[in-house]
């Protein structure tokens, strides 16, 4: 006789094998819940757990995109961001994978590994062929200038072989990567940029201050002596000489070491007023440049 007990028995056991069901099929999506409700893989990235991202990577299920809930971070952000060498080589080997995804802040896996200062991370990215070298953040900035305000000269090097990458791109306040190499007083950055003929030297940010006077304002007497001496400086008028002479007042400064600088900036902008050719070819001297200095060239561009 079936009786409501049977009943009981039997609803638990379709519902038991119901829960075991969804269980597996939510296993085999290699999806699992946490406070964050993050993908599985998002956090073995995180975690470096090199193993668990091998073994999830072979499912056809995994979505190797996924962003989490908190940064937009997706698994392959995660991993350049801390650096883990091997994830990342698996996880850019994968076909499914999108390598121009970006977080919430714009930044994508190759502008961090820039900002942190991966190369080999880098060196690893460039070798994507769908690779976005250009892309800049939320504040519009590239992987180059990513690497040029962290002084990073390797890093700078390294992306300045690829043809890809745009040197005068602008951030949202229309400074240049070799703009920030000049105000942050990157002397050896600075030089490199300069060597490349693609570089915009004189090339302003939207408030009309150019690199060199960029360099002024921040008192890098070596930066600003390397600009000249390269002779690519364009209207030097008495209006700019006015402004070099403002940026380097000694209002509110109390460290020697700046006051000095300033004072040789304001030297070497007078000499340079009075006698420009002649003042690039004494800084090319000190600077220990070689090959002559075309003065026709030079007055030509003023």
């Amino acid at each position: 006789m079936f009786i409501k007990k049977d009943l009981d028995l039997q609803n638990t056991k379709f519902f038991f094998v119901l829960f075991i069901n969804f269980f597996l099929e939510d296993f085999n999506n290699l999806k699992y819940m946490s406070e964050e409700e993050e993908s599985i893989l998002i956090i073995a990235c995180r975690n470096g757990d090199l193993s668990e991202v091998k073994r999830l990577l072979e499912s056809e299920n995994i979505d190797v995109n996924e962003q989490d809930h908190g940064y937009d971070r997706t698994g392959l952000i995660n991993a350049c961001d801390d650096g883990n060498l091997e994830i990342v080589k698996l996880l850019i080997n994968d076909p499914r994978i999108n390598v121009n995804l970006s977080d919430k802040s714009g930044a994508t896996a190759l502008s961090l590994a820039c900002q942190r200062g991966k190369i080999e991370i880098v060196k690893l990215m460039l070798e994507c062929e769908q690779i976005d070298v250009n892309k800049a953040t939320n504040y519009g900035h590239t992987p180059l200038m990513c690497a040029c305000i962290t002084g990073n000269f390797d890093m700078v090097e390294l992306l300045l072989k690829d043809q890809r990458v745009l040197v005068n791109l602008e951030n949202n306040d229309g400074a240049t990567t070799f703009f920030f190499a000049c105000a942050n007083g990157y002397v050896k950055i600075t030089e490199l940029l300069i060597k490349n003929r693609q570089i915009e030297v004189n090339k302003p940010n939207y408030e009309g201050i150019t690199p060199l006077l960029a360099g002024v304002h921040n008192g890098h007497f070596d930066v600003v002596q390397l600009l000249i001496g390269s002779g690519q400086i364009t209207h030097i008028t008495p209006h700019f000489f006015a402004k070099v002479v403002y940026f380097t007042e000694d209002r509110g400064i109390f460290h020697i070491s700046r006051v000095i600088f300033n004072m040789k900036i304001r030297q070497l902008f007078a000499s340079f007023f009075r006698d420009p050719s002649e003042t690039i070819v004494q800084a090319r001297k000190q600077l220990g440049f070689s090959g002559k200095f075309n003065s026709f060239f030079f007055l030509l561009n003023q």
